[in-house]
């Protein structure tokens, strides 16, 4: 049986077929170039960040039809969701927010000024890490906000929370083999990656972590545990962000319009984007978004 036949016979035949990521469609950005998406409580949430800051925030129930919220303030903002609530922080202040449709925010205060580049909900936990530091923070209700100390200073640029634990890479902007891993979010233990590479994004999906890297690299790596990591080669193109619904892994560039899609996390194939510098990926509800850096985005949508 094909993926498809799976899904359809998993689902019933008055259910929609999850979208597999091959074919993308493109609109304009309701927050003009993209910090992050989140995606909850049946909507997607965007918000602005990127290459410029911003105050906007854009929420959509399908991906196509978008409606516009304010942010407290203009900056880069990485936005997440979690126990009915979506969470921002904004980089470079001591700001951050909470909003329970994407619409409308609550400004609320952080403990310090960071560069908070990655964040993730998880065992109870909000957590943001500040990039180029040794400092994280969490909150258990995205309102009052704890300082917490990483294991060491690094370029702390992808989070995310899956099989009982939280996983952190370092290397936007510089090559790096480190990680650090905490099942709490409180106590972090440092790990190490295979090879010192630009790490940028992690998704969780298979049984399986995997980590993408810069756009001019086609190595990634695939973990059981977020622990021990195999270094491989995506072929054949590389991938900036990645996130996995669907049962799919899918993978879009910065330098270019190709994207790449794997159901195993080995064997891939590729996709062709309607634009290049794609920022941030997610899934919800059978619908995948990514927005780019600057007012591109596209949506590849699920099939009834």
């Amino acid at each position: 049986m094909s993926v498809r036949q799976i899904l359809l016979s998993a689902a019933g035949s008055s259910a929609y077929v999850p979208s597999d990521g091959s074919t993308w469609s493109a609109f304009t950005s309701p927050t003009g170039s993209c910090g992050s998406i989140a995606y909850g409580n049946g909507v997607f949430v965007a918000v602005s960040g990127g290459q410029t800051n911003g105050d906007v925030s854009g929420v959509s129930h399908d991906g196509l039809t978008w409606t516009s919220g304010k942010l407290p303030i203009s900056s880069h903002w990485q936005v997440t969701y979690g126990n009915g609530l979506f969470v921002g922080t904004a980089a470079q202040y001591t700001i951050g927010a909470s909003s329970v449709d994407g619409i409308n925010w609550t400004q609320r205060s952080l403990p310090l000024t960071a560069t908070w580049n990655a964040m993730a909900y998880g065992a109870g936990l909000f957590v943001a890490l500040g990039f180029g530091t040794s400092v994280a923070i969490t909150s258990p209700d995205g309102i009052t906000w704890t300082q917490r100390t990483l294991p060491v200073v690094a370029y702390w640029s992808a989070l995310t929370y899956a099989n009982g634990i939280f996983v952190a890479l370092s290397g936007d902007s510089a090559a790096s083999n480190i990680a650090a891993t905490s099942t709490d979010g409180i106590t972090w233990t440092q790990r190490t990656m295979h090879a010192s590479l630009r790490w940028t994004s992690i998704t969780y999906g298979a049984s399986m972590f995997l980590a993408s890297t810069w756009t001019s690299s086609t190595s990634y790596a695939t973990s059981l545990d977020g622990i021990s990591w195999t270094l491989r080669t995506s072929q054949p193109s590389g991938m900036y962000r990645v996130t996995y619904g669907g049962a799919y892994f899918v993978g879009v560039n910065w330098s270019n319009s190709t994207g790449i899609r794997s159901t195993d996390g080995l064997n891939w194939t590729t996709m062709t984007m309607p634009g290049s510098n794609w920022q941030a990926i997610c899934y919800g509800d059978g619908t995948f978004v990514a927005a780019s850096n600057s007012s591109k985005a596209a949506v590849s949508l699920r099939t009834s």
